[in-house]
Formats: C-alpha cells, sequence, structure tokens
C-alpha cells in the first residue's frame, strides 16, 4: 500500500477533501484490513462451531447480527492499525475508539491527540429481512469532509478446513457522513409519515428527528436512516447538482443493489441445496433474478424481484423455461410457489425456510426415484 504526504494530511485531518479521502479509503486503507480479516482474523476470532447455537427467534437473531456489528467494528479497527503503512505510524497517527456511545464509532489520531478524519461503522447481514442498520446521526453533529460511513455486508462462510462457519465480508462501502445525511434528510421531509400529521410536521429538533401524528409532536420512532431506506431514485429532482452527481449517491445505489443480489443468491442456493441431484443455471444474475434447477427433464425455477412479481409474470417464466414450479420472492424473502397447469398460487409465506421445504417436496415429488 501506497501512502504519500498528501494522504497522512488527509487521515490527520489537515487537509479536507471528501473525494480524496474516500479514494485513500476505498483503494489504500481499507481493503488490506478486510483481507486481514477475512483470511485470518475472523476465521480464528469469531467461529461458530456446530455446538454453538445460533436463536431462530427473530428478536434474539437481531441481537446476534447487533453483537456481530459491535466485533466487527472492534475487530476492523485493530487490522487496519496493523496493516497501516510505516509512514503513517512514524508520523504517530492510529485509529481509536470513539468511548462515548455515541456518532461516530472511530476516529483517527495523532499520540498528541489531533483529531483526525472519523468513522461511522455499519454491518448488514445480506439474508436478513429487516436489514435494521440504522444511520441517524443529525447533520450538525456531523464533521463536513471529515466524517465518512464505512459499511460491510456479510454473510455467513464455511470453512475449507474445519466444521465451523464464521462471518465472511463480501463487500464494504465507504459513504460521505455529510452527504449521506443530506440524501437521507431530503427523503425522509419529503415522505411523511401515512398516519395524516394533522396541524405537526415531520423535522428535526436540537436532539433528534420528529414525527407528528394528530398535531401532536414525538420523538421518532427509530426508522430514521434504515439504511436501505435512506433514498430512492424518486427524489433525484430535490437533490444538488453536487449530490447528485456525487460518488456517495453512486455508492449508496451500488449498497442497496449488490445487498439485495446477494442476499436473494444466499436465499436461492439454500433452496437449491435441498433439491438432490439438481444441476442450476443462473439465467439472470440482477433483478430480477431467475434460476432454474434442472434433473433432465424436470425444472424447477426461481425469480426474485424488488417488488413481488405478478403471477402473469411469474407464469411467463415458467412457460419461458419449461419449468414445473416456481418460487417467486420479494427482496424481503416474502415467498409465491405456483405449479404449471394450476390456478393460483400453491403455497406463500413470508420466511425464506419454508420456501426452501416447498421446493424439496416438490422437487421429489417430480424427479427420478433416487436414494436421498
Amino acid at each position: 500500500m501506497t501512502i504519500h504526504a498528501t494522504s497522512i494530511d488527509l487521515l490527520a485531518g489537515r487537509r479536507k477533501d471528501s473525494n480524496a479521502t474516500l479514494r485513500m479509503l476505498n483503494e489504500d486503507l481499507i481493503p488490506p484490513a478486510v483481507k486481514l480479516l477475512n483470511d485470518t482474523t475472523l476465521p480464528i476470532q469469531m467461529p461458530i462451531f456446530p455446538d454453538d447455537v445460533i436463536p431462530n427467534n427473530q428478536r434474539k437473531l437481531a441481537d446476534v447480527r447487533t453483537r456481530i456489528g459491535t466485533l466487527l467494528e472492534y475487530q476492523f479497527a485493530t487490522a487496519v492499525n496493523e496493516t497501516l503503512p510505516m509512514a503513517v505510524t512514524k508520523a504517530g497517527i492510529g485509529l481509536t475508539h470513539v468511548v462515548a456511545n455515541q456518532f461516530p464509532d472511530l476516529a483517527f489520531r495523532s499520540q498528541a491527540g489531533e483529531l483526525g478524519i472519523r468513522l461511522e461503522m455499519k454491518a448488514v447481514q445480506a439474508i436478513a429481512e429487516e436489514k435494521a442498520a440504522n444511520f441517524d446521526a443529525l447533520i450538525k453533529d456531523i464533521y463536513k469532509d471529515k466524517d465518512f460511513v464505512v459499511t460491510f455486508t456479510w454473510e455467513w462462510e464455511k470453512a475449507a478446513d474445519r466444521d465451523m462457519i464464521y462471518p465472511h465480508i463480501h463487500q464494504f462501502y465507504v459513504m460521505d457522513a455529510y452527504q449521506l445525511a443530506l440524501l437521507r434528510d431530503t427523503y425522509w421531509l419529503d415522505t411523511p409519515p401515512r398516519k395524516h400529521p394533522g396541524s405537526g410536521r415531520q423535522g428535526f429538533d436540537l436532539r433528534f428527528a420528529i414525527n407528528a401524528s394528530g398535531g401532536v409532536f414525538n420523538q421518532e420512532e427509530g426508522n430514521l436512516g434504515k439504511l436501505m431506506r435512506i433514498f430512492d431514485p424518486s427524489k433525484e429532482d430535490m437533490l444538488s447538482k453536487d449530490l447528485l452527481e456525487g460518488e456517495t449517491l453512486r455508492t449508496y445505489y451500488r449498497f442497496k443493489g449488490e445487498t439485495r443480489r446477494l442476499g436473494m443468491s444466499k436465499i436461492f442456493r439454500e433452496v437449491i441445496a435441498e433439491c438432490t441431484y439438481a444441476d442450476e443455471s443462473i439465467i439472470n444474475s440482477g433483478m430480477p433474478m431467475t434460476w432454474l434447477i434442472t434433473d433432465g427433464e424436470h425444472r424447477l425455477a426461481l425469480l426474485g424481484d424488488e417488488k413481488m412479481p405478478r403471477e402473469k409474470d411469474v407464469r411467463h417464466v415458467m412457460e419461458e423455461l419449461k419449468a414445473a414450479n416456481i418460487i417467486a420472492m420479494n427482496k424481503d424473502f416474502s415467498w409465491n410457489a405456483y405449479v404449471a397447469g394450476t390456478k393460483g398460487k400453491a403455497d406463500s409465506g413470508k420466511k425464506p425456510a419454508p420456501a426452501a421445504a416447498w421446493a424439496k417436496e416438490k422437487w421429489h415429488s417430480i424427479t427420478t426415484r433416487r436414494p436421498l
């Protein structure tokens, strides 16, 4: 990794340049740290063995994901310090934890205490139905051109040499915190609650976001800044030219798209795992995502999209692929199942596990009888 004097000035906060800092973080600083985490640290420090139980209860599962996020933040800070170039360490600069439980999580500081750029860490499991990570820091608390949001998309990975799984970081995304907050506030202020606010208005006070219902103000309930719902392209006409053409908006769109595709692919693989002797074909890896499972003439299709695919579109895919059965899913992994030659849905659900069970039952009822 090559770090120049200008990069040291960026880390130390002496030079404020958001685009230059984003390039440095994306190209020089974060990749070696993430590689160290995936190759060495996470398999050793955060393993899940067969006798470890991951709860299925949604609330407890959310607690597990929160803990994974906290541990990833800690391990990331350690990995960054271990992979910092000699020029940075000689300058006495390191990544420190912000002890106060508030924005941000990490900050670069010199040994003399000089404050550099700051990082807010977020971790999102791709298959989580509700990706609950929030970015709710108020603009008044964000240092323009010095604060950045680093988001990890992770999933459980099987170890190659041991009977265990560990959290693997599939991708990282770095966004300017000030620009991301502007995107969030633009969208949130223009999408008030469905319940009529009466004479009240949605907005911000000095401490937190506020909602109104029937003219009565209340503290926002915790939905502000949900990472997957921070901004929508329908509001692009409300953005300034700088925001519209900025790197953060492009990165945010890429984060949403890639995270949803990764989650859908993971779920599809779990379905395929239930269908023995199956060959898989990826017809379309984007959205709508289309996979086909075959065993000779027997075919089962998987279709995923942002919104639940309409039945007529699902039937069209079935006919095109000559599939006897199909499962259609939306971005939250709710699903509908259809059987060729019948009307309406054959089954449906809101969790992916029953979809895999339905696919297994149908698959083994239509494929050639073989020992399981």
